[in-house]
């Protein structure tokens, strides 16, 4: 039927497509041929590649729960990191969830 998925970027706002993707695929069975997605939406593109979806929300929900706001102004004039989910949250994230089976992705549509 669909031979081809897109999965969009834009961060927390991704994860919706977990969501929907976890309720459709099964009832349509999808197989895709291509996947294609960027930034934040690549990343679930990967989880739900790997079957990790529950996982690796129960992961981010962990990660994320004492950083409430995504910009740190104040730490601009100390020389701390301004957007600590950039580098310090998601780096390490994508180390943890995907570092062990990285080959296996590599196999992805």
């Amino acid at each position: 039927m669909f031979d081809q998925v897109v999965f969009a970027g834009g961060g927390n706002r991704c994860w919706w497509q977990a969501g929907f993707w976890d309720v459709v695929q099964p009832e349509l069975k999808l197989r895709p041929r291509v996947i294609t997605s960027i930034s934040a939406g690549a990343a679930t593109a990967c989880m739900l590649y790997m079957n990790h979806s529950e996982w690796v929300m129960d992961y981010y929900a962990h990660v994320l729960r004492d950083n409430s706001k995504n910009a740190y102004w104040g730490n601009l004039l100390r020389s701390e990191s301004v957007f600590p989910h950039t580098y310090r949250i998601y780096r390490q994230t994508l180390l943890d969830i995907y570092g062990a089976e990285f080959s296996a992705l590599q196999d992805a549509p």
